[in-house]
């Protein structure tokens, strides 16, 4: 195997995983975003 070939399958790799990974949180969406709009407010304001 070439070397660029390598790199590209190494990438192509951690490319598709990383999607799976996007996809199994798509699944935890509405959950996060429960869990942001409730605690985001609070640690902005205590940036603030």
């Amino acid at each position: 195997m070439s070397l660029p070939f390598k790199i590209f399958y190494f990438v192509f790799v951690i490319f598709n995983e990383f999607c799976r990974e996007i996809l199994n949180l798509c699944k935890f969406d509405g959950l996060f975003r429960q869990l942001t709009s409730r605690f985001l407010p609070k640690i902005l304001k205590a940036k603030n």
